[in-house]
């Protein structure tokens, strides 16, 4: 009475979740209640149709009746099997999730209209033949599918849908086999009690992550097929699992591994492309060959996760096959194993154990991959959370002092290595070696080379060659320099060259003429050995030395194709003789430079043009005039200007450009004759035009102002726009001087840089009052000092005074 009351009442046009949960019969027996509930159910359910409902939730489990254990699922003492879902369920196009638990499906008599269902879960539910694919027919936009405790399970193909991502299959009885065919999904999850199910077919080419746990008992397996083992089950459905890269197995299929290990045959197909494993276990003595058998098998393991399930302890087997797991001795398993596991020597960063109980369960293991697992970062343990398991410090001590003696490593910081115990840092192999060293100072990875026979020379072949002058004597650092790079390797390949010195200085105590050559040669030994990132910071003491004291970048440079990131401060980049070829750059600034467009080919004309798929370009504290044309660089994401100096009138094309950040203190005479650029979304405008180099603009009244209005409006389409005090000013005395606004209406998100001193405040009035989409506001409050105080004078704002009066009722600024 409830139900039908309220939904006679509901006015609303549209329901977005509708949920029934209660007992089904309701405390009802009779034949006729019964019918009567079902089309009370029925008409409910009509109701939710036609209210177009997207989210539908049933839970009708039966009451008052106790299930028959020698049963078969689902069929109760009375005879009655649940309520069956009205034919009229399928015709219900709005739905986007289904939830039906204790509900049977008849087969549809027309199409299923399920047309954005994206997540569809069948729980307690059977299936007659092909009932359940003519559903998923009708389910084009279906993502998630889960089938808990389900009977009945034939087939499932999902080969026409491409949005298909992640199957749940959980305790599923009744048939012997299956076949499922699934190539788009990339999650899998078969788990809980099979009973009489395999998998004839099991077609998951796209498949990523992968969960098997899940047990078969050995009666059903008997009844199946006389002549299927275990073994054979759990090998077949790890080959066609063997191309994932997230593997989960539960305890019952690390046993069915072990008996695979101890009796025979081996199998020999790896998991090339597994890069996590977990285990979900108890690691008693019945899993460790199973768990041994993984690793083996393994040998791209990144990530190896355990995951301890107290209780776990149980028989699945027959006796002898269990007597075969119980034979094997825990004491020492790991040991002589070192060698074994292609994993651990190669590619094992890190281990995670999840829910730990007493220390003595894993501390062999853990000794054992300490010992073994030359690339470990990190063993992370997760203590259980069972409050009764508590981990003390006193255990956590012990489980350390275990580890210890299991792997001859300290893991105290002031235990001494033993006199006798072996150099193993030498052991390690030479691409670790040359790894370990690039991560050092130069010039300390050079006095390895004395260590022993074993380490001269390895520092020749270091990918990162870091070069950083600190103190006076440029003579030493010079011929430090020279020395290395004679001595380095010709076969090596660089990924990074760094050179870092203060060139003024340094032509005080080297011939400018020496000078040049030398660093010349330092330079095109990088591009020889197909240097990918070059940072070349000559360190100039102030701007005047940016450009009088500066060094010409070698023109073998420009055919470097292996650079991807190139940084030069102080550097002159000379007229290309040919085209450049810098196919792979993606990231390029340059600091202290001036361009030259008076020649026939402009160097940052030329640059932009050979590098096709550059992404970020930063100019800072350089002389532009008149161009710069990105449009040959599709896929320019951000471009900086920093500090820019001398352009009167910049044309810049840059039409790939999302993020375009224009800042510094003083941007000499920096005007717009053209500025295209469509694609620009996020805008940053922080920096203060020159008073004295804009005195030339004499003829025109207020030119800051001027040269900020057209600024803004050639940018009035960006959507996320910041702005610094300087620009809120000179929209100030916009607003003071009853100018409209330059800004349009689209912007979604404004960040703006002020302190609030008064001057500031026509300018966020302008701003807010211009900005009704708005709908994020970042208020940076900064003190720029003196560079920013008052940059127009006061006559500028045309009153003598200006006077600030927030009425705090409304939290408006009135007043003025």
């Amino acid at each position: 009475m409830f139900i039908e009351k309220t939904l006679s009442l509901y006015s609303s046009e549209k329901v977005e979740k509708f949920s029934l949960s209660f007992h089904y019969p309701n405390a009802t027996t009779e034949e006729d209640s019964n019918r009567r509930l079902d089309a009370s159910i029925d008409s409910w359910l009509q109701f939710a149709a036609t209210h177009k409902v997207e989210d539908l939730h049933l839970d009708l489990e039966p009451s008052n009746v106790e299930p028959d254990e020698d049963a078969a699922p689902f069929v109760y003492q009375d005879g009655h099997s649940g309520f069956i879902m009205p034919r009229s369920i399928y015709d219900f196009p709005s739905l986007t999730k289904l939830y039906s638990r204790f509900c049977d499906f008849e087969e549809p008599e027309g199409q299923v209209s399920w047309g954005k269902l994206k997540v569809l879960t069948f729980c307690e539910s059977e299936f007659l033949p092909d009932v359940l694919q003519k559903i998923l027919s009708g389910c084009p936009l279906l993502e998630t599918l889960e089938l808990i405790n389900c009977r009945y399970l034939d087939r499932i193909d999902t080969s026409s849908s491409t949005v298909f991502k992640r199957l749940v299959i959980n305790e599923v009885q009744g048939l012997p086999v299956a076949e499922i065919s699934i190539p788009s999904v990339t999650s899998l999850e078969i788990s809980g009690n099979l009973s009489f199910t395999t998998f004839q077919v099991l077609n998951v080419p796209s498949l990523n992550e992968a969960t098997l746990d899940f047990q078969l008992d050995t009666y059903d397996l008997e009844d199946m097929n006389p002549h299927l083992t275990f073994e054979e089950v759990v090998k077949q459905l790890l080959y066609r699992l063997k191309h994932v890269k997230h593997l989960t197995i539960g305890p019952w299929c690390i046993q069915v591994l072990s008996l695979l290990e101890i009796k025979g045959p081996p199998y020999f197909f790896t998991y090339q492309n597994c890069k996590q494993l977990t285990l979900v276990t108890s690691f008693n003595k019945r899993e460790l060959h199973g768990v041994a058998n993984l690793l083996n098998r393994l040998p791209n393991l990144e990530k190896l996760v355990i995951v301890l399930r107290r209780g776990e302890n149980k028989i699945w087997f027959n006796k002898d096959d269990v007597n075969f797991l119980d034979y094997t001795q825990e004491r020492n398993f790991w040991a002589g194993k070192e060698s074994c596991y292609e994993c651990l020597l190669r590619r094992l960063k890190i281990v995670e154990i999840v829910g730990l109980n007493y220390y003595n369960q894993l501390s062999e293991f853990c000794g054992f991959i300490i010992r073994t697992a030359i690339m470990l970062e990190k063993l992370v343990i997760i203590p259980a959370k069972n409050p009764g398991l508590r981990l003390r410090t006193s255990n956590l001590a012990h489980f350390l002092h275990l580890m210890e003696e299991e792997s001859g490593y300290s893991t105290r910081r002031t235990k001494q290595r033993r006199p006798d115990s072996p150099d193993r840092i030498s052991a390690l192999p030479d691409a670790l070696i040359h790894l370990i060293l690039s991560l050092l100072p130069i010039g300390d990875a050079i006095k390895t080379d004395l260590l022993s026979k074993r380490w001269k020379g390895l520092w020749t072949s270091v990918p990162n060659l870091i070069f950083t002058h600190q103190g006076n004597n440029f003579q030493r650092f010079f011929q430090f320099v020279d020395k290395t790079l004679s001595l380095y390797s010709s076969a090596v390949k660089v990924d990074k060259f760094s050179l870092c010195f203060n060139y003024p200085d340094a032509e005080l105590e080297i011939p400018w003429t020496q000078l040049n050559s030398r660093v010349t040669s330092w330079l095109q030994f990088a591009s020889k050995h197909k240097v990918e990132e070059l940072y070349v910071d000559l360190e100039p003491n102030n701007y005047d030395e940016c450009y009088s004291h500066h060094l010409k970048m070698p023109l073998c440079l420009y055919e470097n194709s292996s650079l991807t990131k190139l940084f030069s401060n102080c550097c002159i980049f000379d007229e290309p003789k040919g085209q450049v070829s810098w196919g792979l750059l993606k990231v390029l600034t340059i600091s202290s430079h001036s361009f030259d467009t008076f020649r026939d080919r402009p160097p940052l004309r030329m640059i932009l043009r050979g590098s096709p798929v550059i992404e970020y370009l930063e100019l800072h504290n350089c002389f532009l005039v008149e161009e710069l044309d990105a449009s040959s660089c599709s896929r320019l994401k951000k471009l900086v200007l920093n500090q820019t100096i001398g352009a009167p009138d910049l044309d810049i094309s840059i039409p790939s450009v999302i993020s375009m950040e224009i800042s510094g203190a003083h941007v000499y005479c920096l005007t717009f004759k053209r500025l295209n650029a469509p694609s620009l979304v996020d805008v940053t405008l922080d920096f203060q035009m020159d008073k004295t180099e804009l005195a030339q603009y004499e003829e025109i009244p207020n030119q800051e102002v001027v040269n900020e209005s057209q600024l803004l409006e050639k940018l009035n389409y960006v959507e996320q726009l910041t702005l610094g005090p300087w620009f809120i000013q000179a929209l100030s005395l916009l607003e003071l001087k009853g100018q409209p606004s330059p800004l349009s209406n689209q912007r979604k998100c404004l960040t703006i840089a002020l302190d609030f001193k008064k001057w500031y405040l026509y300018g966020v009035a302008s701003l807010l009052n211009s900005s009704p989409n708005l709908e994020k506001l970042v208020i940076k409050v900064t003190t720029h000092g003196h560079e920013y105080k008052e940059p127009f004078s006061p006559g500028s704002l045309g009153l003598s005074e200006i006077r600030i009066r927030v009425s705090v009722e409304t939290g408006k600024t009135g007043g003025f």
